[in-house]
Parts: C-alpha cells; sequence; structure tokens
C-alpha cells in the first residue's frame, strides 16, 4: 500500500507539474505581451520580498510533519488531535504577525524598488500581494494531515483545476483589460475559494479528527518538535538569504526591469529542476531507512550511486540549458529579451553546482544532521550577500551571480565534510577526486555538444533550435555513456531500469 500511494503521488505530481509548466508559459507569453517587462519584474520582486515574510513560518510545518507519521500509521487520533491543534493555532498566530510586518514593510517599498517606471499604485499592488501571502495560513494546515497520511495525490486534480481556472480568467483579464490590479485580484480571489474547498474536502475524509482539540502534546513529543524547529529556522533563514535575495539586490542596484528579464531564464531553470527535485524528493525516505540499518558500507555505496544520478541528470540538464537557452528566449519572447552569455554561463554553472548540493542535503535531511551543518550555512548566507552586494556595484547583473557561486563553494566544500564524518566509512578524499572527475567529464562533453551545434546553420530559425535541442539531448548523453559505462554506479542503474521494465511487463501480463 506504501509504494503504491508513493507511486500515484509521483506520477500524479509528474502530470501536475508537466500542465502547470505549459499553463505558465502561456500565462507568462500573454503577461510579457501585454502588461511588459517592467510589470514582470515588480511580480519576481514582490513574490521575494515576502517570502521573507514566509520566515515567520520558523519550519513548522516541517516539524510538524514529520511528528505526524508515526500517529498516522499507528491510528493514535489523540496524538493527532493534539498536533493538529497546535499547529492550527501557531498557523493563526504567525499569519497575524506576516500581516502586520507585512503592512509596516508596505511603508520602504521606495527603497527595494529602484525605476519602477510608469507603474502606478504600487503600494496596493503589494498589498494585494501580501493578502495572498497571509490567507493560506488560516486554511493550509490541515493540508499537512492529508501529504503527511500519503494521499497529497488526491488534491492534485484539486488544485489542478483551479490553477486552470486561475489562468484562463487572468489570461482574460489581460487581453481585455491589461489590468495588472484586476490580475491579481482574480489570483486572490480564486486562490480564497480553493483554499475553502480544499478546507471543506479535507473536514469529510478526516471528519473524526478534532482540529480544535484540547489535547496537548506529550512532552518528549514536544520536546522532539521544538529541537526540529530550532534547527530549521537557521536553514530557512540562510536559504532565503542564499536564494531569494538576488531580485532584490537587482532591483536595489540595477532596475525592477532587469529582474523581469532574470525572472524568464530563472523560470525555465526552475521548470527543469522541478521534474528532477521529484526524483531526488522520492529517494530521502529510502536513504532514511539505510542509515537507521546503520550498515556504513552500504550508505556509502548508494551515496556514490546517488551522487552519480545527480552529477548525469544535472550535467546534462545544465548543458542544454547552456546552449539552448538565449536561443529559446529568442524564439519565445524576442532578442529585446535576452542576457548576455556570460551571464547565462554563471546561471547554469550554479544550476549544476546546487543541483550537486542536492545529493548530500537529501543524504543530510534523512539522516537528522541540520545541527551539524548550521554553521556553514550561516557563513554561506552572509558571504553571499556581501559578495553579491560588492561586485554588483562593480560588474552590475553579473556580479551578483558571481556572488551566489562564490559562496555557494563554501556550502560544496564543507558540508560534504560533515556528512563523510558522521554517515561514511571512507576518507572525504574520495569524494573531491570523483566531484573532479565528473568536471572534466562535463567539460569534455559541453565542448563536443557546443562544437556539434555551432555547425548549425539553417535557414528555417524554427528547424535549426529544434535540430540544436535534438543535438543537445542524445549527444551530451551518448558521451557520458561513453565515459562511464563501465562504472559501477552505471551498472546499478542499467540493472534497475531493467528489473523496473521487467516488473512493468509481468505486471501488464497478469
Amino acid at each position: 500500500m506504501r509504494i503504491e500511494k508513493t507511486m500515484k503521488n509521483i506520477v500524479y505530481n509528474i502530470a501536475n507539474t508537466f500542465m502547470v509548466t505549459i499553463l505558465k508559459f502561456i500565462s507568462r507569453t500573454i503577461f510579457i505581451k501585454t502588461l511588459g517587462i517592467t510589470y514582470l519584474g515588480i511580480n519576481g520582486l514582490l513574490l521575494n520580498v515576502l517570502s521573507l515574510l514566509s520566515i515567520a513560518e520558523l519550519g513548522i510545518g516541517a516539524a510538524i510533519s514529520f511528528s505526524l507519521y508515526k500517529p498516522l500509521a499507528e491510528k493514535n487520533k489523540k496524538l493527532i488531535d493534539a498536533l493538529m491543534s497546535f499547529y492550527r493555532k501557531a498557523y493563526m498566530y504567525i499569519g497575524y504577525i506576516i500581516l502586520i510586518v507585512g503592512l509596516i514593510l508596505m511603508f520602504f517599498l521606495e527603497y527595494i524598488i529602484k525605476d519602477s517606471g510608469n507603474i502606478s499604485n504600487l503600494k496596493l499592488i503589494y498589498f494585494i500581494y501580501l493578502m495572498a501571502t497571509v490567507i493560506p495560513y488560516y486554511f493550509s494546515y490541515k493540508e499537512t494531515l492529508i501529504i503527511a497520511d500519503q494521499n497529497g495525490y488526491k488534491l492534485v486534480p484539486i488544485n489542478f483545476i483551479f490553477t486552470i481556472a486561475t489562468t484562463t480568467f487572468q489570461i482574460i483579464v489581460l487581453l481585455l483589460y491589461k489590468n495588472y490590479i484586476l490580475y491579481l485580484l482574480v489570483q486572490l480571489i480564486i486562490t480564497f475559494i480553493q483554499r475553502i474547498f480544499i478546507n471543506y474536502y479535507i473536514n469529510k475524509k478526516y471528519d473524526a479528527i478534532n482540529f480544535k482539540s484540547k489535547e496537548k502534546i506529550p512532552t518528549d513529543e514536544l520536546k522532539t518538535i521544538k529541537k526540529n524547529i530550532k534547527a530549521l529556522i537557521i536553514h530557512k533563514i540562510a536559504d532565503y538569504s542564499i536564494y531569494s535575495t538576488d531580485n532584490i539586490i537587482i532591483s536595489s542596484f540595477i532596475s525592477v526591469t532587469v529582474v523581469g528579464m532574470y525572472s524568464n531564464y530563472g523560470m525555465i531553470i526552475g521548470m527543469v529542476n522541478m521534474f528532477v527535485i521529484l526524483i531526488f524528493n522520492g529517494a530521502t525516505s529510502s536513504f532514511g531507512n539505510l542509515i537507521v540499518e546503520g550498515n556504513k558500507t552500504k550508505q556509502t555505496d548508494i551515496f556514490k550511486k546517488f551522487d552519480f544520478l545527480g552529477f548525469w541528470i544535472y550535467g546534462f540538464t545544465s548543458i542544454c540549458l547552456l546552449l539552448l537557452l538565449n536561443d529559446f528566449i529568442t524564439l519565445w519572447i524576442g532578442k529585446e529579451y535576452l542576457l548576455g552569455s556570460s551571464i547565462v554561463i554563471v546561471l547554469c554553472l550554479n544550476n549544476y553546482l546546487v543541483g550537486m548540493r542536492t545529493t548530500f542535503n537529501v543524504v543530510k535531511s534523512a539522516a537528522g544532521l541540520y545541527d551539524k551543518d548550521k554553521h556553514i550555512t550561516i557563513i554561506h548566507s552572509i558571504a553571499n550577500l556581501i559578495i553579491s552586494i560588492i561586485l554588483v556595484q562593480y560588474i552590475g547583473l553579473l556580479g551578483v551571480f558571481l556572488g551566489t557561486i562564490l559562496s555557494g563553494l563554501i556550502s560544496q566544500i564543507f558540508k560534504p565534510f560533515i556528512i563523510y564524518r558522521e554517515l561514511f566509512n571512507e576518507k572525504i578524499t574520495s569524494y573531491f577526486k570523483r566531484q573532479f572527475k565528473y568536471i572534466i567529464s562535463l567539460i569534455t562533453t559541453l565542448y563536443i555538444t557546443y562544437i556539434a551545434t555551432e555547425n548549425i546553420v539553417l535557414e528555417n530559425i524554427y528547424f535549426n533550435f529544434l535540430l540544436k535541442t535534438l543535438i543537445c539531448i542524445i549527444l551530451p548523453n551518448i558521451i557520458l555513456y561513453i565515459m562511464h559505462h563501465k562504472t559501477d554506479e552505471f551498472k546499478y542503474y542499467k540493472e534497475l531500469n531493467k528489473s523496473i521494465m521487467k516488473g512493468g511487463v509481468q505486471h501488464r501480463k497478469t
């Protein structure tokens, strides 16, 4: 049953992600054509500003979700009631805090947004965004219960229907009225209705659960929750500093229009990674089981295979993005929205490095090593802000992303030491030797693929892009296969694929 639910969650999420990606492209295209790049910049910037306020959540959701697994499995209704009641109260207070702090922050918008162009009613726009951020806190706590119960896939069709409704009505508003405020109000109103509907659905499905219970959480359980929250607070603040401040720095030191141009690249890279992340998220619980077994040799072996998978997938996607991004942007919305080649190179390099950090972050999460690397995370986040702010004043936009890469090397180098010290039975030098081989392999693959694609010059720009895309999909995988097909890691995935295919055939026969 557990495997069946896991597969349903993965399949539903992949299908939903694919459809949402298409809708996002359609909506983004019409948005740019009707409102322009400055409004797109405001859109991206305010999302980042308000995600700062979401730090007030303090990791409570993740901590409660972790605490729900055991009582759900044991059908311990009393503890589930207590946890959900605690969660509801916590989110109510968090909603109030975000609303108050958000209203105060409204009076400092002029210092955050540089060169807002002809955009008026900025405070009203910000207020709508703020309400869209606050409202979910009064409803979404119940979603954690259904997700922890491995029934999250049942919400996918509901969310997809509301996504279609939101996108459709927003497109109509853009085409008929070209009004950004109406565009935002559509999203706010439909999101509110969506939350009420999901809330009603969960109440019916879990009608035995008392979300306003007077039950108290046992002392030991409460200690575990508090410990997890304390560890997650640091990581949430640091992650915001690392991944969500670029737009604010760009807006403050360059312009909000440049934020809009960059957001197109960020959206495409993010969409590619949404599919990749689904693969790695599914591996966390499996690795957690290995850690519980305590077999360090097996843990080391599986980590190598996991690391190899990260190298192949993130290396391949980064090469494709590097060689195709600007061509795609040109065909999609025009050359006037392009960023320089040096910036694209840095963005794609950062994509690979962040991807490779994902592999040991998954291991860290499975092992619960949040406390062990918090100091590295803090240094990484502070360095990111300092370096980016210094470099942006000398080399502009490129400096922001170079700051992200240079500071990221702190985590790239030092976090593996912690994981190897705590979990594995081999020296850290083996890890860095492996990473060096992977980088050399990717540089070689990139060079050959670049030479092959640069020699394509067809009169029809769409056929030219299509052929270039096919080469980028096929050639890097052939080269990586030639280089790595004799490794134990590749042989493992080859056998695993055979096993899955064989199982699928047998299942269809029965």
